[in-house]
């Protein structure tokens, strides 16, 4: 971690096959990642203390599966990820899940094996979220309720379309595309 106006960055844990993703808790308490398990083969979702030495606990693990994309609540109650098979023939299917942030059993929010997810994020209002997908083909945008009901595609370009993030008033969504035109 690195204090934001710059200066000395102190780290705050030695994985030793490392970890990504990281997603600060609304209150600034904690942070979720993935982490890299079984000599970096899976991963699952760590949550820790946002101070340095802490301890890691998983707070959800599916198995042979690769956890990625945490994204919190904004009232810090949840966390909701990606979940994408390491099974051939096709490794790249995902599913989105939810957990409660003080542990608990995760819940499938969305997702039926057959396409995969380019990144997710909560909105503001914690009503929505959006999520980049493949289910048409390319990647794009998508929205949906926070508990997976009414999902909607918002974009249709050429490229793949990916790593959604809401504006902090929620009225607009960025998005990272592979492509020219908008």
């Amino acid at each position: 971690v690195i204090p934001a106006n710059g200066g000395t960055a102190v780290r705050y844990t030695s994985f030793p096959n490392g970890a990504t993703g990281a997603a600060w808790s609304p209150n600034g308490n904690k942070f979720a990642f993935t982490l890299y398990v079984d000599d970096g083969n899976r991963r699952v979702l760590g949550l820790m203390d946002a101070f340095s030495g802490a301890s890691p606990e998983t707070l959800a693990d599916h198995s042979f599966d690769a956890v990625g994309s945490p994204t919190w609540s904004p009232d810090g109650s949840f966390i909701a990820y990606s979940v994408s098979s390491l099974a051939l023939p096709n490794p790249a299917v995902s599913l989105i899940y939810s957990v409660p942030s003080l542990g608990g059993m995760p819940s499938q929010i969305i997702g039926d094996g057959t396409w995969a997810v380019g990144g997710l994020d909560w909105s503001p209002d914690g009503l929505q979220i959006a999520y980049s997908s493949n289910q048409t083909g390319a990647y794009h945008i998508w929205i949906m309720s926070s508990n997976g009901d009414n999902a909607r595609q918002l974009t249709n370009g050429s490229g793949n379309e990916q790593n959604p993030a809401w504006s902090p008033n929620g009225s607009k969504i960025a998005y990272v595309a592979s492509r020219q035109e908008v």
